[in-house]
């Protein structure tokens, strides 16, 4: 071997023993040093990369559910909108034409006052109340004067979507 004679058995296998056992344990432990760093830098970096992927990923689903959302909302509205105008138009139309029956009817009827009777004794339908409105004093806007609350013989129309 390449040990020199004047070491004693014992010298020689304290070396022995260093060169088998520790120096390969110090290299191991500098080898796992240096991949636990490199593992650590890499990890680091791929978290880094995944929390801001998420982030992004997080903002375009909220963003499109929130366009989603006032999309419907607009849509909602705009069809109850639409069935609330389209129900006025048909009440005005179906008021329009009793009126026109109305005439065509008084137009056959003998002119004299109890037949003229007779004929707006047979129509009577709910009306609508509004309350009393008078000037401001200050001459600028109508309000609300006398009874406050109006009076409806009809059901309130209500929308089905609040906002």
């Amino acid at each position: 071997m390449f040990l020199p004679r004047s070491l004693g058995i014992r010298a020689k296998l304290i070396l022995i023993f260093v060169l088998i056992k520790v120096f390969p344990l110090v290299l191991l432990a500098g080898f796992a040093w240096h991949g636990q760093n490199w593992l650590a830098e890499r990890v680091s970096e791929n978290v880094a990369h995944m929390a801001e992927s998420m982030r992004d990923t997080i903002e375009t689903v909220a963003n499109n559910t929130t366009d989603a959302a006032i999309a419907a909302l607009d849509d909602a509205a705009r069809e109850t909108l639409e069935r609330l105008t389209t129900d006025a138009a048909h009440s005005v139309a179906a008021f329009l034409y009793d009126r026109d029956k109305d005439v065509l009817s008084a137009a056959l009827v003998e002119p004299s006052d109890d037949a003229y009777r007779r004929f707006l004794a047979e129509r009577r339908r709910p009306i609508q109340r509004h309350q009393a409105w008078m000037l401001a004093p200050d001459g600028s806007k109508w309000v609300p004067g006398g009874d406050a609350t109006p009076r409806y013989d009809l059901p309130v129309v209500k929308p089905t979507v609040e906002d």
